[in-house]
């Protein structure tokens, strides 16, 4: 589905962060022209891509430019994702601790580490650890989730 957004956006009102949120995802590129925002979404819920317009025509004009049926079983194997849309809002400290744990196999079955090995390891208190491990794993997973949605249909 193509859209095309005039409004006045900022990193608050991100057109392409609120297509994240209803589980649409954006794809590149996004041009922008006289004042006008214009990109393609893949949307897999119609209800969902409503309720996502609806906020669209509150920031401004928003208008369909075409809809196209695409099978979700073509998207599986061959959808690039950017890097930023699944680490770009981990912070500094978050995305130290998340490859830490990564390093010292956190995250294998079983485990080689611990939280108190990681929070030696950077000079941290466990809880401190914990928090940031926590915090980290719950953006990744809300970035991946709509690609998850995609390769599960």
């Amino acid at each position: 589905m193509s859209v095309i957004v005039n409004c006045r956006c900022n990193a608050q009102n991100s057109t392409l962060r609120l297509a994240e949120s209803y589980s649409c995802l954006w794809v590149a590129p996004v041009t922008y022209l006289g004042g006008e925002e214009s990109f393609d979404l893949l949307v897999f819920d119609y209800d969902r891509f409503q309720k996502l317009f609806n906020e669209y025509e509150r920031l401004g004009d928003a208008v369909v430019k075409r809809k196209v049926y695409v099978p979700t079983n073509t998207l599986r194997d061959s959808f690039a994702v950017s890097l930023s849309s699944l680490f770009s809002s981990l912070t500094q400290r978050q995305i130290r601790v998340l490859e830490e744990a990564m390093t010292r196999g956190y995250y294998e079955v079983p485990r080689r580490t611990s939280i108190k090995q990681i929070a030696a390891a950077l000079g941290l208190s466990e809880s401190t650890t914990q928090e940031h491990l926590s915090r980290a794993e719950a953006k990744v997973v809300r970035a991946i989730a709509p690609y998850l949605r995609l390769y599960a249909r």
